[in-house]
């Protein structure tokens, strides 16, 4: 019997990783010899899986958990109370007006409604301006048609004023046959 307890055994049939006999060395799921698994696992748990921590070190995360407003893993800047990244505020602070008399209330009051306004006039202005582009394009087509109308008017007008001076002509050249017929008489 061989140390495995096998009749003319050659001994290997018990030996564990380490070639101990009946010994406790085992691989782990990695194929590591007395190894805890550890060197091939994955961030769920899963021998040679797939899964990773993202930069924000979320497993299988997408990495924006931990991205400040400028996109910056872990980093520091928020939106302020204007919704201005890494801002400080005062871009919608109120405008300080140096006539402290003006009772006007339809002014602006801060420099985002200020920026709102601009916005709105210049979509405005372009609304306008599209509108005024079509109504010149339209104005240009009726022009076109109607000089080509005109035109056709025209060579209407020439062609019937020759039509009736040919008439005139013939009719002038029958009244002289005539006159001459009878004068021959």
């Amino acid at each position: 019997y061989d140390v495995c307890d096998v009749c003319n055994g050659d001994g290997s049939t018990c030996l564990d990783c380490f070639a101990v006999p009946n010994g406790p060395g085992e691989y782990d799921c990695c194929g590591v010899c007395g190894g805890d698994g550890t060197s091939c696992i994955d961030c769920r748990g899963v021998c040679d899986g797939a899964a990773q921590y993202d930069v924000c070190n979320v497993c299988e995360g997408d990495g924006t958990s931990c991205l400040d407003c400028r996109d910056v893993p872990f980093g520091t800047c928020e939106y302020d109370a204007c919704d201005v990244c890494c801002g400080d505020g005062a871009s919608c602070a109120p405008i300080l007006c140096t006539d402290s008399t003006s009772e006007d209330t339809t002014l602006p009051h801060s420099l985002r409604a200020l920026h709102t306004l601009l916005y709105e006039y210049q979509a405005q202005h372009r609304v306008a301006h599209a509108a005024l582009h079509r109504y010149e394009a339209a104005c240009h087509a009726i022009a076109h048609r109607i000089d080509r109308d005109a035109h056709a008017v025209e060579r209407r007008e020439s062609q019937h004023d020759a039509h009736v001076a040919q008439r005139a002509q013939r009719h002038q050249a029958l009244a002289h046959r005539h006159v001459d017929y009878h004068d021959d008489d």
